[in-house]
């Protein structure tokens, strides 16, 4: 099962390559069920593939990225991933209403990629609104929020921050795609920075081999995104997210 979740990882990295955002939120159910890594566990993993893949994404568009404009949801982002990393994640108690601490992340898990796939599979269009006087509070709110749950899940969740950037912020889709794989790459960078210390020197040697995997896919993702059309990529794979969250729904709770 192993090499199958190397390839996976390729293909994650694929389709980060090819559509810029997404593909990070696979990088778990692949932990989970081809390496039979524990769910937190998985969540580390998942902050280390995520924040190398995507500040290498980021890096190749950096001349698109509006750095200070995203301080406004880079600060609250940033709080909420170190709240939730090292402090809400390691005194949650073993059982939740009912469930174990394990089958309540993957069931928040669950309901980002349900919520994934519909965002990407509708054909919403993004309106900046400007004339929202409450605009900024309603910004930190929502990075604060989605901090939240990348500290405790390990995902990227750059579908989720797009349209804060675009909608609230008045980012244009060319700034906003590659600015919201810099903030998802530094909310990792700092979720994992603050537990990394529970890594053993076979963690590392995992964590590397993930990472390299998922690069590999990134290289081949970036030089076919010239060859396909990205909409039509972008609904393939929500089709994707969606059956594997029913996958994991049918095999963690029924």
């Amino acid at each position: 099962m192993e090499i199958i979740g190397y390839l996976s990882l390729v293909g994650v990295g694929v389709s980060l390559g090819l559509l810029g955002v997404g593909g990070a939120i696979l990088v778990i159910p692949i932990m989970m069920y081809l390496f039979k890594v524990p769910v937190v566990l998985s969540t580390s993993y998942s902050l280390v593939v995520v924040s190398t893949t995507a500040a290498t994404a980021a890096f190749r568009q950096r001349h698109r990225i509006d750095f200070k404009r995203a301080l406004a949801f880079i600060i609250p982002s940033l709080v909420g991933v170190s709240l939730s990393r090292g402090i809400i994640l390691p005194n949650l108690p073993s059982t939740i209403g009912g469930m174990t601490l394990e089958h309540a992340i993957i069931l928040l898990l669950v309901a980002l990629m349900f919520t994934a796939s519909i965002i990407m599979l509708s054909e919403v269009k993004y309106i900046p609104d400007s004339e929202d006087d409450k605009l900024h509070l309603k910004v930190a709110v929502l990075a604060f929020i989605l901090g939240v749950f990348l500290g405790i899940l390990g995902a990227g969740g750059g579908f989720l921050i797009i349209p804060v950037l675009v909608v609230l912020l008045g980012f244009p889709m060319k700034e906003a795609v590659p600015t919201s794989l810099f903030i998802t790459a530094l909310n990792s960078t700092t979720g994992f920075l603050i537990d990394h210390q529970d890594f053993t020197q076979d963690h590392w040697a995992s964590a590397a081999k993930f990472v390299v995997s998922a690069l590999i896919g990134m290289t081949i993702g970036i030089e076919l995104n010239r060859k396909f059309h990205p909409d039509y990529l972008r609904k393939a794979f929500a089709w994707l997210v969606l059956i594997l969250a029913s996958f994991m729904t049918w095999r963690e709770f029924f």
